[in-house]
């Protein structure tokens, strides 16, 4: 699937030497657009990582009703799976679509999946795209591919380019398995490893490295008075453009959006405003941190006794409280 790009913020106001007290709010302004997966349309290079080029385009196995399903085992290399090319194709009769899963296990649950009508599969083997929504997956753990026929009536499949090696293993991070009916012993995974073959479908998986977005840069005051509100600007980007998320987490948003949180403190103290990123892929930049002093304001500091002079003089004693009500 194409790279949908995209940024979200986490906001933290902590105190240094006492125990905040928190009030404010998270203020979308009107220029700020928030991502909207269903008009996107990035397009990003995707990087080759595992595959087995290697088919025999006038034969293969079959995936059909009385076989149910065929995998193939790989591990990744980098941190995202974004599609799979497989070498296939259809009997002109079919009319069943074609369903591909990624799993962690050969039963296991679907970590992303795609149907593609029968239609759309070419009768003549070549590679096809199965452009699924992309996945986090872990370097060196082991994934499957998984191709099955959804309610075939007919007893016509889908062809899988596959490569036989006896003694030469033609992809060795994985191997092609198949859900087969052994009769009184029932239905079950096995692989042709243990006739002494090497089988591995025809298969390219892609993706592509994703870097944590950067730390959040933060603007606002830094010495301000008790009880009065102040607005800090907060703005989020990823190296890759992804978009980014914030505090909760917000978003997401377009990398390089200005966000703005209203915020104010009933306690004098240090505090600390901490912020970080992550990108739709869950990468986290580390914490970016803005200091602030929060103190009562200087006017209100005045002693018992000038208040008692500025009560004499009506004229000083209204500019007094015309500036505490600030």
């Amino acid at each position: 699937m194409k790279k949908i790009v995209g940024v979200f913020v986490c906001i933290l106001f902590i105190g240094a030497s006492i125990i905040p007290s928190i009030s404010g709010n998270f203020e979308e302004k009107q220029n700020i657009k928030k991502l909207d997966y269903n008009v996107l349309d990035y397009t990003d290079h995707f990087i080759l990582d595992q595959h087995q080029d290697v088919f025999n385009p006038k034969g293969g196995t079959v995936v059909e009703y009385n076989l149910q399903k065929i995998a193939q085992s790989f591990k990744p290399s980098i941190t995202s799976l974004a599609k799979v090319d497989l070498a296939i194709d259809s009997s002109t009769e079919l009319n069943s679509p074609v369903f591909v899963s990624i799993r962690t296990e050969l039963d296991g649950a679907i970590l992303t999946s795609i149907t593609v009508p029968a239609s759309e599969i070419p009768t003549d083997m070549e590679w096809y795209a199965f452009d699924f929504p992309d996945i986090s997956v872990i370097p060196e753990n082991t994934y499957y591919i998984q191709i099955e026929e959804e309610a075939s009536e007919n007893g016509y499949g889908y062809g899988l380019g596959l490569k036989m090696g006896e003694g030469f293993d033609f992809y060795s991070r994985g191997i092609q398995y198949g859900y087969w009916d052994h009769g009184t012993e029932g239905w079950y995974w096995e692989n042709n490893d243990i006739y002494e073959y090497y089988w591995d479908l025809a298969f390219r998986t892609y993706g592509f490295n994703n870097t944590p977005p950067e730390k959040p840069t933060i603007w606002g005051e830094v010495n301000v008075n008790l009880g009065k509100g102040y607005e800090y600007e907060f703005v989020a980007a990823d190296p890759e453009g992804d978009n980014n998320y914030t505090l909760g987490w917000f978003g997401p948003y377009f990398s390089g959006t200005q966000l703005f949180y209203h915020h104010n403190w009933s306690k004098e103290g240090n505090y600390t405003i901490k912020a970080k990123t992550k990108d739709i892929y869950s990468a986290e930049s580390d914490w970016a941190t803005f200091e602030v002093l929060v103190h009562k304001s200087k006017v209100k500091t005045i002693d018992s006794f000038c208040l008692r002079f500025l009560e004499k003089y009506s004229i000083l004693y209204q500019l007094y409280k015309r500036l505490q009500s600030l």
